[in-house]
């Protein structure tokens, strides 16, 4: 079964002068985009953080995770922080535009696992890839707890503390005797220490194997998107075994990673998306 996400659009997010489309078509697009991920997503729109908690409340049996844009309210919004925690939701915040500067810092901060700001409407879809990421993981560990059984269809985190609502995914307990560096658990957007050689020697370079991920073989299958030698949907399909594959520990192009992962992700729900969409998403292994 899906794991419910609830999507809350603060205020002014319904005129499409400041989404800078239809929040229609963007909450279709957020529905279809998180099927595609195994999850299924609902969305609320308010002007006020009052009627934002109604819709918490209302829909909160049976959630699984909650992405916030709380817009203006952002550095005020302490009941919805405190609702959250309360709940204790891994949720992730989105803000359109970065502008902690001059409204202060979010009240959400806190409680959230992740925040997106400045990245625009895309900061909504790279929300439902951690969370998708979060559940990707916590399947492989449980894999790895469990051999000799069956894969389980639907991965299941275990109950957490109260107050540790920022958890996405499972930790695995620290072995004994386990050094700092190999105590640490595995975080949404967390970068593996850089390797380093025998005292008084610089890093060994990586090279790149053959046969790993890399950016050329992802501009290969891209071009032949484009130029309609491939179905889209036989193209989404590709990208999602690709990532699945990273997931699983996969070769990639040495220090492009985290860039392949997060493009693989969006290319796989992109059957329905147009060329245009999928030349931005191209523009991001060049950035």
């Amino acid at each position: 079964m899906a794991r419910r996400v609830l999507v809350l659009h603060g205020p002014n997010l319904n005129l499409e002068v400041v989404l800078g489309r239809t929040l229609a078509s963007l909450d279709d697009e957020l529905v279809e985009r998180g099927a595609a991920l195994g999850l299924e997503v609902e969305t609320a729109q308010a002007s006020g953080e009052a009627a934002l908690l109604d819709a918490l409340h209302a829909k909160r049996a049976g959630l699984s995770a909650v992405i916030v844009s709380p817009s203006s309210l952002a550095p005020v919004a302490y009941a919805l922080a405190d609702a959250l925690e309360a709940l204790e939701l891994p949720s992730i915040e989105v803000q359109l535009k970065h502008d902690a500067k001059s409204r202060g810092r979010s009240a959400l901060k806190r409680v959230v696992a992740k925040q997106f700001h400045g990245h625009g409407v895309e900061g909504y879809f790279k929300a439902l890839a951690a969370l998708a990421k979060g559940d990707e993981a916590a399947a492989r560990e449980a894999d790895d707890e469990a051999p000799g059984e069956a894969p389980s269809t639907e991965a299941v985190a275990p109950p957490r503390p109260r107050g540790q609502g920022k958890t996405i995914g499972r930790v695995k307990p620290p072995p004994p005797g386990a050094t700092p560096n190999e105590r640490s658990g595995k975080s949404i957007g967390r970068r593996a220490p850089t390797p380093t050689g025998a005292p008084g020697q610089a890093p060994a370079k990586s090279v790149t194997p053959s046969g790993a991920i890399t950016r050329a073989l992802v501009r290969e299958q891209l071009s032949a998107r484009l130029g309609k030698k491939v179905a889209p949907e036989a193209f989404a399909q590709w990208a999602r075994t690709q990532w699945l594959a990273l997931q699983r520990g996969a070769a990639v192009e040495d220090g492009q990673k985290e860039k392949l992962e997060d493009l693989l992700l969006l290319l796989s729900t992109s059957a329905k998306s147009s060329d245009h969409v999928i030349l931005s998403y191209a523009a991001k292994l060049e950035s």
